[in-house]
Parts: C-alpha cells; sequence; structure tokens
C-alpha cells in the first residue's frame, strides 16, 4: 500500500470515527487501570528520559482512539507519548517521564476528539524515588494431598529460594493453612514472623524445612491469616509493594471461603461464613496484592485465577515436565546470533525446579525485576572443584562443570540463581569478568540453591563452576535483573477475571518491548501447553497483520487456539533481539491463563477430570456413582477433594460420608475416632445425631420420620439429607420423592444418583412440556375458531 493510498484510508477512517463520537452522540470514556494511587508506578528520579506505561479502560468498545487523541501529564507536566496500541481490550501509552518532579505525582490523561473531551486523573499515583522494598507472606497450602508426588518438598524448596532472592531491606512472612478447628473453620498458622529483625534468610529455611501435610483446604482462611500478618508492619515508604503469595493444589473446602462456599460443602452456621474476597475489596486493603500459584491437575485455575485478579499475577505449575520449546524455536532464536548461552528457552523438567523457577518471577513481579536468561544443565564431568577463583582467565575447563553465560550492558541490579535436584550444599564458585567488583556481590546458600545478589554487574562473560561428585544431576539457572536501559517489557494474554475465554476460544498473547522508544525487529515466540497436553508453539509478530493491530509500534502479537478442553494453560514467552550497538538482549515471561473446563454430561466434573478418572465424560450416571460405597457420589467426592475409589480418603478409620455428614474433615484421621462414635449403636453417628437435634443414646429416634418426607432418620443419614427439612436442597421436590427417583435430595441440580433412572438429559420431561404446548396451541385456536 502507497502513502497516498494509505492517508486516504486514514481520512475515511477518521471521518467514520468523527460520526460514532459526534453525530451518533456516543460519547467515550476512560478510566486509568495502572498506574493507581493503591498501585503506583515506581520510577527513579532522573533527567527526564525515563518510560512509563499507562493502562486505560476505554469504552465504548465500538470506538477505537488513536494515540495522538490523548494527552497525559504527570505532575502538571505535559509528558510526550512515546506510542499507543490497543492491548488485549485496553490501551496501552508509553510515556516518557519529565525530569524535576516531587516524590509524589498526579497522573492525568485527556481524550479529546472531534471537540469531545473526557479526562481520568489518578491522585499520587506515580512515585519518584529510590527502589522500593517488598513486605510479602507467603501462604502455603499444607493439606493432606501436599504430600502426594513431591509436591510439599518442592514448595518448600520454591519458599527457601524466594527468601534467598530478597533484598536486605524486603520483609518476608510465611503462614501454612490446613484442616479446621473445633468451630468448623480453617485452620492457619505463623511458620515465619514478617516482624523478625534480620538474619531472614537462613531463618527461614530452618523453619519452612519442618512443614509436613495433613488434612483439607481451608484457602481463605489461609489468606485471611496472612492480610492479618502483612498488617502487623507499617510500611517504610508508601511506594513499598505489599503482596500475598497463595500456592494451593486443591478445590478449597473448608471455610473460609473466597466466595460463597461451594456446592456440597460444609458451611458453620454461626457465625456464618463471611466471604473473604468481600475483606480483600476493603478501601483499606486496596494496596495489597494477591499473586496466585495454582499446582498440579487438582487444583482450582478458575478460583486462582479470580483471587489473583486482586492486583496480582496468577501462575499454574503441572505437575509432569515443564514447557519446552521445539527445534524450530531454538533455530530461529539460534538466528539471532546469541553470544554463549543467552538462548532463554530451557525449562526445568523436575516439579521443584519448575516450582522454585515460578516462585523467583514472582520476586521480579514485586521488586521490578525481569528475567532476562535461563539454562537447564545436567551435570556430566563428576570431577569436584574445592577452590575459588574470581577471574574467568584462571580457571580450568576441566575441573568442574561450568555453566557460562553472558550479563547483560546496562543493568543496576542483578539476581543469579542456582537451583538444583538433590539437597544438599553444593558450594558453587562464580569466576567474573575483570571488569567487576567482587565486593558487589552477596551470596546465599541453601541445601536447594545458590543466590548470587549483585550491584552494578560488569557485562561481560559469568561463569558458573559446579562441583558435582556425580553425572546426570539437573541444575537450572537463571539471570534476572532490573535495566536502566531497557524498562518496558511485558507479556499479557486477554484471559481476564471474569471475563475468562470459553472452551474453543483464543488465547491472545500480546508482547511489549520498549526502551527509549519501540524495541523492532524482535524474535518472540510463545509456547503453550494445556493441561490436557494440548501444546503449539507459535510467533509473536509486530507486522500490523492478523493478531496485530499496529505495524512497528513495539507490540507484538499472536494467537494460541489449543484451547478445546479449558483448564490451565501454561505460557512462556521469550523474546530476542540485537541492540542498536550489536549487543545481544533477550526477555523471558511466564504466563498463567484459566479457561472453565467443559463439563459435556453436566454430572459436576469436568470432561479432563473423568478422563483422569476413568470416568466417561458423556455418561451423567457415573457422577452419581459411589464406586467406593461410602455414600457420596462421585461429583460430590470430586468436589471435596476426595479420593472416588477409597472410603475412607484419610485412613483414619471413619468413612468419608460418615465425616462430611458430621462436619468432620474426611481428610484429617486424628477427628476419626469421635466423628465414628456410635453410643445407641443406630448406625447414625452421635455428633449427626447431636447437630440434628437426635438423642445419641437412644436407638429408636433412627426409624422415625420427623419431617415427613418419607425418609427415616437412618436414611436422611445415609442419602446425607436433613432429618429436620423434608426438602434439603429447596428444589420444592421432597426428599423422599427424589430418593425414589434416584436423583440427590441434597442436589439442587438433581444429578444422578447411583441406581437413579435412565432419563438423564431429562428427555421424558422435555417431551412433556412439548405434549402440554401443543394441547395450549390447539386450544387457543379453538377459541379463535368459535369467536370467528
Amino acid at each position: 500500500m502507497d502513502d497516498e493510498t494509505q492517508q486516504l484510508m486514514q481520512n475515511w477512517y477518521d471521518l467514520y470515527m468523527c460520526a460514532l463520537k459526534c453525530y451518533l452522540g456516543i460519547e467515550p470514556a476512560i478510566d486509568i487501570i495502572e498506574p493507581t494511587q493503591a498501585l503506583p508506578a515506581n520510577l527513579q528520579p532522573g533527567d527526564g528520559t525515563g518510560r512509563l506505561l499507562i493502562r486505560i479502560d476505554f469504552q465504548p468498545a465500538i470506538l477505537i482512539p488513536a494515540t495522538e487523541e490523548f494527552e497525559v501529564q504527570i505532575g502538571g507536566v505535559v509528558a510526550p507519548i512515546i506510542t499507543g496500541a490497543l492491548v488485549g481490550g485496553q490501551y496501552w501509552l508509553i510515556v516518557q517521564t519529565p525530569a524535576s518532579i516531587d516524590a509524589e505525582a498526579d497522573l492525568h490523561v485527556l481524550y479529546s476528539m472531534c471537540g469531545i473531551e473526557t479526562v481520568d486523573t489518578e491522585e499520587n499515583a506515580v512515585f519518584f524515588g529510590d527502589p522500593s522494598a517488598s513486605d510479602v507472606v507467603l501462604v502455603i497450602d499444607t493439606s493432606g494431598s501436599m504430600d502426594d508426588d513431591r509436591k510439599m518438598e518442592s514448595a518448600i524448596n520454591a519458599a527457601v529460594l524466594f527468601a534467598n532472592t530478597l533484598r536486605d531491606n524486603d520483609r518476608i512472612g510465611v503462614i501454612e493453612y490446613s484442616g479446621k478447628l473445633s468451630g468448623g473453620y480453617g485452620r492457619a498458622e505463623e511458620v515465619y514472623s514478617i516482624n523478625t529483625a534480620a538474619g531472614h534468610r537462613q531463618d527461614v529455611e530452618n523453619q519452612v524445612r519442618d512443614l509436613r501435610p495433613s488434612a483439607s483446604t481451608p484457602l481463605g482462611t489461609g489468606l485471611l491469616r496472612g492480610l492479618e500478618e502483612l498488617n502487623s508492619v507499617v510500611p517504610a515508604e508508601r511506594n513499598d509493594v505489599r503482596a500475598i503469595i497463595l500456592l494451593s493444589d486443591g478445590k478449597e473446602n473448608v471455610p473460609n471461603y473466597w466466595n460463597e462456599p461451594p456446592e456440597g460443602h460444609y458451611s458453620p452456621p454461626e457465625p456464618p461464613n463471611t466471604p473473604v474476597v468481600n475483606t480483600f475489596d476493603a478501601p483499606e486493603h486496596s494496596e495489597v496484592q494477591i499473586d496466585t500459584v495454582s499446582l498440579g491437575p487438582d487444583s482450582d485455575p478458575v478460583l486462582m485465577a479470580a483471587i489473583s485478579d486482586h492486583r496480582g499475577t496468577y501462575r499454574h505449575s503441572d505437575i509432569v515436565s515443564g514447557t519446552e520449546f521445539s527445534a524450530v524455536d531454538r533455530a530461529l532464536f539460534s538466528s539471532v546470533a546469541y553470544a554463549a548461552g543467552n538462548t532463554g528457552i530451557d525449562a526445568p523438567s523436575d516439579l521443584s525446579l519448575r516450582l522454585s523457577n515460578l516462585y523467583e518471577h514472582l520476586h521480579n513481579d514485586t521488586s521490578a525485576k525481569q528475567r532476562i536468561l535461563q539454562k537447564k544443565h545436567v551435570t556430566s564431568c563428576g570431577k569436584a572443584l574445592n577452590f575459588v577463583r574470581r577471574n574467568v582467565a584462571s580457571f580450568k575447563e576441566d575441573s568442574a562443570d561450568i555453566i557460562e553465560f553472558p550479563m547483560e550492558t546496562g543493568l543496576n541490579y542483578a539476581t543469579i540463581t542456582v537451583n538444583w535436584t538433590k539437597p544438599g550444599a553444593k558450594n558453587l564458585q562464580i569466576f567474573l569478568p575483570p571488569e567487576q567488583n567482587p565486593n558487589n556481590i552477596a551470596i546465599t546458600n541453601g541445601i536447594t540453591n545458590t543466590v548470587f545478589r549483585v550491584d552494578r554487574p560488569a557485562a561481560g562473560d559469568w561463569r558458573i563452576g559446579i562441583p558435582a561428585k556425580t553425572t546426570g544431576e539437573e541444575f537450572f539457572v537463571t539471570l534476572s535483573g532490573t535495566s536502566k536501559d531497557i524498562g518496558l517489557v511485558r507479556a499479557l494474554t486477554n484471559a481476564v477475571s471474569p471475563n475468562f475465554p470459553s472452551p474453543g476460544d483464543p488465547i491472545n498473547i500480546v508482547c511489549s518491548l520498549f526502551g527509549d522508544k519501540p524495541i523492532l525487529g524482535a524474535i518472540v515466540t510463545a509456547n503453550a501447553i494445556s493441561i490436557a497436553n494440548e501444546e503449539a508453539s507459535i510467533q509473536l509478530h509486530d507486522d500490523g497483520k492478523a493478531d496485530d493491530a499496529v505495524a512497528d509500534d513495539g507490540f507484538y502479537s499472536g494467537a494460541f487456539t489449543k484451547t478445546t478442553q479449558g483448564g490451565a494453560f501454561v505460557i512462556e514467552v521469550n523474546a530476542a533481539w540485537t541492540g542498536t550497538d550489536g549487543t545481544q538482549h533477550s526477555r523471558i515471561f511466564p504466563l498463567s491463563v484459566s479457561i472453565p473446563e467443559l463439563d459435556t454430561d453436566g454430572d459436576g466434573i469436568s470432561d479432563q477430570d473423568e478422563t483422569r478418572l476413568g470416568l466417561d465424560p458423556e455418561d451423567a450416571h457415573d457422577g452419581g456413582e459411589d464406586p467406593d460405597r461410602d455414600s457420596l457420589p462421585n461429583w460430590k467426592e470430586h468436589l471435596i477433594g476426595l479420593d472416588l475409589f477409597n472410603p475412607d480418603s484419610d485412613g483414619g478409620g471413619t468413612p468419608d460420608g460418615v465425616e462430611v455428614a458430621t462436619g468432620s474433615d474426611p481428610e484429617n484421621p486424628d477427628d476419626d475416632a469421635e466423628s465414628g462414635k456410635d453410643t445407641d449403636g443406630d448406625t447414625m453417628p452421635d455428633a449427626w445425631e447431636t447437630a440434628f437435634g437426635l438423642n445419641p443414646e437412644d436407638p429408636t429416634d433412627a426409624d422415625e420420620d420427623r419431617d415427613g418426607d418419607n425418609l427415616s432418620n437412618r436414611m436422611e443419614f445415609e442419602n446425607g439429607s436433613s432429618p429436620n427439612n423434608a426438602d434439603t436442597d429447596n428444589d420444592l421436590i421432597p426428599d423422599g420423592k427424589e430418593v425414589e427417583e434416584g436423583t440427590d435430595p441434597t442436589d439442587s441440580l438433581n444429578r444422578i444418583m447411583p441406581g437413579g433412572n435412565d432419563d438423564v438429559d431429562s428427555d421424558s420431561i422435555t417431551f412433556l412440556i412439548v405434549v402440554i404446548i401443543f394441547l395450549l396451541v390447539i386450544l387457543i385456536l379453538f377459541f379463535i375458531y368459535l369467536n370467528k
């Protein structure tokens, strides 16, 4: 397209937009999403060469704004707009920050077109000052399922790595949550106090190594206790980051709940469950960000993503191997003429390394760092390295396994993390370029990681020697840092709570690359894999075609389309480019996306989970079956997070159905003796009888029918219904009738129970409705005939 044609099309587009905005009376509205007073931008004082990303919600969507229609002021001074684009339904502006601004400054955005103006202002949304500190509380799931697949061990190693990457002025607290208290609400306990004065790195490791999994998942209680811990300290500065990082491998099944109690879950009548989300929505907690990590296939990605929508980010780690880039991607990246080791496309295969990798990314999120490169290494030489050398030229190549990588030019601060699979101190050796001052390096050693924290790292070749005494051990090395030259690098998707895509909808991926101007000509790829192992490698483009809106604006776009099953999707975006001075650069962004899972037969168990559990995703009957005969249908066991094929999931001696009916914890063996006690021998546990006003010492009340629904008290217990309510699920069908018809008296959706009727899709009811409508039509026609 020549310039004249392009200008003509632009003129017609401008006329079209004016018609929409002016003549049709459609008025635009803008709302600043980022930065805000609650979560301000933290910028270094400078000479007016800094960069700031502003994210704006622009309505209505039918209007498509142009960058030149915006004006931005920071602290009353006009900030020149470098570029702007529509990204994921938002409008992003990249602006140049003015010099000589006070510590806190208001952000003012004006939009005008055809004489119509709209404006939004965020007071004190931009903070100019030294890098902020972080107050972070790790909230760790210690429920019984964390004992499987080395999940607890991996969570401990990840927490230790996070602590070891902290800066000296950062503060950390640790909370663990599992089980419930006598009143029915969840239990959460402090493991490490955020008020600890000093020595936090080693102390954190000493404390979290003692964590042991048990019992259920009171996710909301863990969050509330984490907030209490965070509020126990006063931020040193207003721009300090205040964050909670929540880890869970299951579905919440004990109050407090994040929102309303999930279907089939117990909630104590007094005091009633207060949704935890209400607490975090309160104005006094507006500055707290919640980052979430869902772990494994039994977790709840949709819930965890929704929780992270409270100013945080969502991450997912599966139990199986992490994302690996294809040979095509590797060839593509090698064409950028990288320096040795700067590939940035390796992913760890061990669960502990993958989870630690995610937590290092989360630390980057709370400290304004960016992942520059990462590398997986498997030891081979098996030779010990028993000395320390501080000069690249003086070490012997054959003395140990060597991991080498280039340090990017222009970094202000960097962290190098080395993680390994077999516990035990490694005494790693680091070899520095001659220009590097060794006094600017602080080292923290753990039994599964070593972290190097470097002020003003020198560019050049850096090498790490691994004194490996055995071959075949996996190591994973990362380099992250802050750069004065490359500051605005971001990746995101369109999958944002509460407007998640549906199964089959594409996941749109956008990566922004900016230094002092948009970075053009980069190679940007994304590798995505779903929980159902649907995977693809795609290239993101900045060419104005297909998924990319405007060419050469620094925004690279693409779409992942293999989303038919829904669930959690793990995406890694890799960007590589050559600077104008010939230096090589790279950035790595992990993204996790949650799409509600498909449930074809509507039995309350997703297709993916049914396949994994050996059920039929097209047969609603199996959702109501009870293969372990514990009086809980499959759909309810799955919702609670129990074993469908084990009548006593916690091995405590009392069947799961009895524990659920008595309000006990089916994942805690310690309460089984009490929950299974039956003094009068009428097969109804004492706790259940007491809860519903029966006499645990009178066996005759088992045959009574207190609510007149044609179910004896014993039958009410066996079916999980209430002996004091003839319609337990309030669906206008008496409990006795539901049991007779084979539907669940505790489920208002009337899912099929074991042995229930075969009309799974309710086609008999549909037929009856059709017949009634047909007769009504005939009756109406008859009356019309009579009137004529």
